[in-house]
């Protein structure tokens, strides 16, 4: 695979997953900087993995070193799921969202993307892989480098302590859909 056609087939995604923990702006640089790393690389890749698995490893480290090299942890906490995410949300039901019906969902949206940036580094980012970029288990487990049950481990007590924060922060109910809804308690 070229460097142009990896830059084709993996671009969108490693920019939307790296938009979910810096601002727009930081993203899109990061996101160069992940290519020229895989552009640097391609000679070494070994073809061990993927080649979408070595592009997120890569994007997945230079996240990291970028969020160390920070003073504070995130300059935006608040990071919100994109519209375009909305309209793919699997919890949807077919029908047309009213402009009331969207507003709420990108504030729950919100809410829950704020606390799942509150957790530690390893939990956020196993949980941002796998429940809203949608990698399998193994797929998380190249892309840290990390063995299966780890991973396994970090997404059940990410997903443990993630509900454990909302449920102290929020009020959690079921609509008439059977949908989770969200209220943040006063």
């Amino acid at each position: 695979m070229t460097t142009e056609e990896l830059y084709q087939a993996f671009f969108p995604d490693v920019l939307r997953y790296l938009k979910r923990f810096i601002t727009d702006a930081q993203a899109e640089e990061l996101a160069q900087e992940v290519f020229i790393k895989a552009n640097k690389g391609l000679d070494s890749f070994r073809g061990e993995s993927s080649a979408k698995t070595w592009v997120y490893r890569i994007a997945t480290n230079t996240l990291r070193d970028f969020l160390r090299s920070k003073s504070h942890r995130y300059e935006n906490i608040t990071k919100h799921i994109p519209e375009q995410e909305l309209e793919k949300c699997p919890c949807e039901s077919n029908e047309e969202m009213s402009a009331e019906q969207a507003f709420i969902r990108k504030e729950m949206n919100d809410c829950i993307m704020e606390y799942i940036l509150r957790l530690p580094d390893n939990y956020s980012t196993v949980l941002v892989l796998s429940d809203i970029e949608g990698h399998s288990n193994r797929e998380i487990a190249d892309i840290l480098e990390l063995n299966l049950g780890t991973v396994k481990i970090r997404l059940h007590r990410a997903r443990a302590r993630l509900k454990q924060e909302l449920s102290e922060a929020c009020i959690l109910t079921y609509n008439s859909n059977n949908e989770l809804e969200c209220e943040r308690r006063e």
